[in-house]
């Protein structure tokens, strides 16, 4: 081997060199072709504004860029930033020369020294470069006008960045660079193909046999980790990936940081304790699975978002069986595509209906393709937060108990929630800005207070709900800005408001509901609509509705307007609420039914059903009737001691 690098080339080999000297020397010795170029366009710049990188200088719309960068926080670009600028084009020359020396002195030695020096200085620009656009991304200044999230422009490709859409490419001088790197494989390639046929049998013998004789690495291990100080972090340090961590009953201590494919899991009575400080468990290896496991103790600090088990640029990462609590955030994930959150349960910090907490029991961020199923979650701000997380998957979770939402998205395209309950929260499911959703066989019980909703949806378009049970909830579903969504045998009973809608939504279709025992069964704040309470086949069944079916076709034979006057009035004013069981609003709705001109919204159901369509979960009657009891029997003893107050007065 020694004697092969020593020796010299080929004729064809050196004319390939000096091809490769020939590339650098003129090109780079005067910095007259691009390296690199990005360019960005917004609705506000639809011509485009470009940022140009030479190996000396960076050119273009520096000035416009740099002025939309102030009002974000970002720092000025400017050329005397950047060091490299100082050397890169002599050091490209350089290489140049060493590729001209080489072919001249035919040296296969010196050829290889500088192709190995040429791609160790090339990854080191490449890494620098990425740097580069991850610090401007992410130093941002806390006190600019506009606050955006940290983010990292791309290195090359295609990202869209808050309105702008941003493509990176390299520059004709880096494929002028890339050409004169691939000179040198391309060489020895050349010499290799003329070699092989002098390969003797003898020799592929020996290589072979030298292939079996090398160490294979043994199969995935199984260690027992004993609760001792220490232990774990050793074992963390010696494992290979994919070998297996069993963590004994007891105290283990962390935090402690999984940066290779590991499964770590834990026996019963096993318990990752955190020293009040950070994070618990932080996952960094794409792959790792931790699995029936107790982890307390995380840290309080919302600006580093303390968690029991965070998950960093990791795809693919499975958490299963895991007990979460005493902690700040229960999971949470960043940029880590495809993690599957299954049978844990998670408890916060956080009083219930408490508004004011911090931490999230599950929290995503850029992370798509997520799988959230059978854990239970309580006591967190949010139980799931979802944030451009596209494509998750919310299923068999019960969200319980938690100081604002049981579920809350901003921004996830094509969410699918399957046969969740979401109870006692300040509202079970607020969705903000995301289109696509399936929301399938959900229970949405008893989530009640001044301002509470159970489904809350927000510029949320082109949805699918279907056969959901909205029950016992201040407001059961509220749209704003939300257009085209389809509402399905749903299920509203029991609600304040079953469902209200503001005018800026369009084209809703509601059909095949029920709506049971609610104080207003639908609440708008304009008198047109083109919301429609029927599919042009089929419409809903209200319980208010006194329909009567001549043709037994199951449809009521006059159409039904589900918005009352008072419930028009109530929404402008909502004080007017404390009268609406009183006479005056009883003879108001027979008014209505007599003189349909009264009536203050044109929007109608033509084809009301005559049986519900959904069967009720709770029985009214049955679930009030106790409590009827106990306040007629109160207030019979307040009349009896005021009738008492009285007489004895009188006797006075």
């Amino acid at each position: 081997m020694v004697a092969y690098w020593l020796g010299t080339f080929r004729a064809v080999e050196r004319r390939l060199i000096v091809v490769a000297a020939l590339v650098l020397l003129p090109v780079f010795f005067l910095p007259v072709l691009p390296i690199w170029t990005m360019k960005l366009w917004a609705p506000q710049y639809p011509e485009g504004l470009t940022l140009t990188i030479y190996t000396n200088s960076i050119q273009g719309d520096l000035q416009k860029i740099n002025t939309l960068n102030h009002y974000v926080g970002m720092h000025p670009i400017t050329a005397s930033d950047f060091r490299e600028f100082t050397y890169l084009p002599q050091l490209l020359t350089l290489f140049g020369f060493m590729a001209l020396l080489a072919a001249l002195v035919n040296r296969r030695w010196l050829a290889l020294l500088g192709w190995l020096a040429f791609s160790g200085f090339a990854l080191y620009m490449f890494r620098d470069y990425a740097q580069w656009l991850w610090h401007y991304g992410h130093d941002l200044d806390p006190r600019a006008a506009i606050k955006l999230d940290t983010f990292t422009p791309p290195v090359i490709g295609y990202q869209k960045m808050a309105n702008f859409k941003v493509w990176s490419l390299p520059g004709p001088g880096t494929w002028l660079l890339g050409l004169a790197w691939l000179i040198g494989p391309v060489a020895l390639w050349l010499e290799w193909r003329d070699r092989r046929r002098s390969v003797t049998p003898a020799l592929v013998v020996a290589l072979v046999a030298l292939s079996l004789a090398m160490p294979c690495r043994a199969a995935a291990a199984d260690h027992a980790v004993p609760a001792r100080d220490g232990a774990l972090l050793a074992v963390l340090q010696s494992a290979a990936a994919g070998d297996t961590l069993t963590l004994l009953p007891g105290v283990h201590r962390g935090p402690v940081r999984m940066d290779r494919r590991l499964v770590l899991r834990g026996r019963p009575g096993a318990v990752l304790a955190g020293s009040g400080s950070g994070s618990v468990l932080e996952i960094v290896a794409p792959g790792a699975t931790v699995s029936e496991l107790a982890i307390r103790g995380s840290g309080a600090r919302v600006i580093t978002a303390d968690a029991g088990v965070r998950v960093l640029q990791a795809s693919d990462v499975t958490l299963r069986g895991l007990v979460l609590d005493d902690v700040l955030y229960g999971v949470y994930a960043e940029r880590a595509d495809r993690l599957h959150v299954e049978r844990c349960r998670l408890a916060g910090r956080v009083r219930p209906m408490d508004e004011g907490g911090s931490g999230n029991g599950i929290h995503l961020w850029y992370a798509h393709d997520a799988a959230l199923s059978d854990n239970t979650v309580e006591r967190f701000a949010d139980a799931v937060y979802l944030s451009f997380a596209d494509r998750t998957q919310v299923e068999g979770n019960r969200l319980e108990h938690n100081g604002r939402y049981g579920l809350h998205t901003m921004y996830c395209q094509g969410t699918r929630l399957i046969n969740n309950t979401f109870t006692h929260n300040v509202a079970g499911c607020a969705i903000m800005f995301s289109d696509g959703l399936e929301v399938v066989g959900n229970d949405i019980v008893a989530n009640r207070g001044p301002r509470t909703y159970g489904l809350l949806l927000r510029d949320c378009s082109g949805g699918t709900f279907r056969k959901n049970r909205l029950i016992d909830n201040t407001i059961a579903m509220f749209l704003d800005n939300s257009n085209r969504n389809r509402f399905l045998g749903n299920l509203f009973q029991d609600n304040g408001w079953g469902m209200l809608l503001y005018s800026s939504c369009a084209g809703n279709v509601a059909s095949e509901n029920t709506f049971l025992n609610n104080d207003y069964p639908v609440a708008l704040d304009m008198r047109y609509s083109d919301n429609r309470f029927d599919d042009g086949r089929l419409g809903n069944y209200w319980s208010e509705d006194e329909a009567y079916d001549l043709d037994g076709d199951g449809r009521g034979d006059v159409a039904y307007s589900p918005v009352s006057a008072f419930a028009f009035l109530s929404k402008q004013y909502p004080d007017l609420s404390l009268l609406a069981k009183s006479p005056a609003v009883a003879a108001i709705t027979v008014a209505e039914r007599v003189f349909p001109s009264l009536q203050p919204s044109e929007v109608v159901d033509r084809y009301p059903l005559v049986r519900p369509a959904a069967e009720a979960k709770v029985q009214r009657a049955a679930r009030s009737g106790g409590r009827s009891l106990v306040a007629t029997a109160a207030f019979g003893g307040l009349l009896a001691a005021g009738v008492a107050g009285l007489a004895a007065r009188g006797r006075a």
